[in-house]
């Protein structure tokens, strides 16, 4: 997959989630495609780093979804595992700590999650993510602000 095109479909659309959260609708004039590591994207003078949470197991489901023209990829990624709290945390982990060489405290981080949260409560949800957030602070801080995007549209703000 071209810059570009990864820019047009997964970039972009997450970009635009995050602003339709923030009650923000996407001007294509305000929008920059055409920017310096380490932001992806610049919109209204505003940096963003943009990662999905699969890596390249998304990436062999796209090409997949591409080769057979199948729409819905999201509902098709599966990850197996006993403790997905536990999945969920070292995924973020991993993202943290790979993105981590490309950071910068100007530039907002988006992390789109295409697994469903697993937390089954809010206040679950919120605890867990305020532990996350204290055990891997070293790890959010070094950026202006971090987010996770999970499949059911919530958007957890990881920094402080």
């Amino acid at each position: 997959m071209s810059e570009d095109e990864k820019k047009e479909r997964i970039e972009i659309p997450v970009l635009k989630e995050y602003l339709e959260f923030n009650s923000i609708s996407l001007d294509q004039k305000l929008l920059q495609t055409k920017v310096k590591e380490p932001a992806d994207l610049i919109y209204d003078n505003q940096g963003y780093q943009i990662t999905t949470a699969d890596g390249k197991h998304f990436g062999k489901l796209r090409s997949n979804t591409d080769k057979y023209d199948i729409e819905d990829v999201k509902n098709r990624t599966v990850y197996r595992c006993i403790n997905t709290n536990k999945v969920l945390e070292e995924k973020l982990k991993d993202i943290l700590e790979k993105k981590r060489k490309r950071s910068d405290k100007n530039i907002i981080l988006l992390i789109k999650d295409y697994l469903a949260d697993p937390f089954t409560s809010e206040e679950d949800r919120l605890r867990h993510y305020e532990k996350f957030k204290s055990s891997y602070k070293n790890l959010i801080d070094v950026w202006k602000d971090v987010y996770l995007i999970d499949l059911n549209k919530n958007v957890i703000k990881l920094s402080d």
